[in-house]
């Protein structure tokens, strides 16, 4: 069961309060690490949002807004005890999760325990075409939480920092950077992506690591960069490649190409590929085919 109510104060700053109370019961049978047990636990939330939006009009084309943003939360210690997990253990802490009232990705996990969450954005209008916004926040608790893994930003009291980046000039190109990392600035995630459209030529590419998490099965530190290629011969018919690199082993992932044929009802894609080494006891191997895309249907 949950309630909410929003309030927008004369000045312009927007109040939320909010409360949940959530309910599980877990049957554990066949574990070797559980109890064979049936389990129950009660998990209430209550909390409150502040957001207040300042906008900086330059002129009738162009304006500013930044917006802070503070989340107080309070919830119970515990409850996730004797529980087993399946859903929940890969969680992604970015820009875009700073303020949300559970960050697990499934429901076998409750986020528990009193935080607050701040969050700056700012964003630029204009009727130009060109856009820019950017981001960056941080969780703060009172002790360390042990649900989530040690790589997710989230297993501190005080979380790793977040920020994130867009710009774009419509159609041309669009470049997007994100990062996360901790009081020492030692980075924990790095991700750009870039857009490049000249007709008839359109360029991508992008570049991610991530830091090693042992927990969900990450041992080492990934680092890849991505890049592809597009030409269009005409308003039906494009020729496309790409590419995938593994900058920690120094070597391909996987490389490949396709020829697209569309129309307003369909795309038909002839394509070949070529996936390397990666694991020992996998081969190599090339793949080609054709590929249907029903437009109207919006499917494969």
């Amino acid at each position: 069961m949950d309630w909410e109510r929003q309030e927008i104060l004369p000045i312009g700053l927007s109040l939320t309060a909010f409360g949940e109370v959530r309910g599980d019961v877990f049957s554990v049978i066949e574990s070797d690490t559980l109890e064979e047990e049936i389990s129950f636990r009660l998990s209430p939330t209550a909390g409150i949002e502040a957001r207040y939006p300042l906008q900086w009009v330059m002129d009738a084309e162009t304006s500013h807004v930044i917006e802070p943003v503070v989340q107080a939360i309070l919830a119970p210690n515990g409850g996730n005890d004797d529980i087993p997990v399946e859903d929940s253990l890969v969680t992604e802490f970015d820009e875009t999760n700073v303020i949300e009232r559970n960050r697990f990705s499934g429901l076998d996990n409750f986020e528990e325990g009193p935080r607050v969450g701040v969050l700056l954005r700012y964003e630029l209008i204009n009727d130009t075409g060109v856009r820019f916004d950017a981001s960056a926040g941080r969780v703060y608790r009172f002790r360390d939480q042990d649900a989530f893994s040690d790589g997710s930003g989230l297993a501190t009291a005080e979380s790793d920092f977040v920020a994130a980046w867009n710009a774009s000039y419509d159609p041309y190109f669009s470049l997007r950077h994100r990062m996360r990392f901790d009081e020492d600035f030692d980075i924990t995630r790095n991700e750009f992506t870039g857009r490049l459209k000249i007709d008839p030529v359109t360029l991508n590419t992008s570049y991610i690591f991530l830091a090693a998490d042992p927990l969900i099965g990450a041992p080492l530190d990934r680092e890849e960069l991505t890049g592809g290629a597009r030409v269009d011969v005409n308003d039906n018919w494009s020729i496309s490649a790409n590419m995938r690199r593994d900058l920690q082993f120094d070597s391909f992932v996987r490389v490949g190409g396709q020829i697209t044929y569309t129309n307003e009802c369909c795309a038909i894609e002839a394509f070949a590929r070529r996936t390397f080494v990666r694991t020992t006891g996998v081969p190599a191997s090339t793949t080609g085919g054709i590929r249907v895309k029903l437009l109207t249907l919006g499917g494969n």
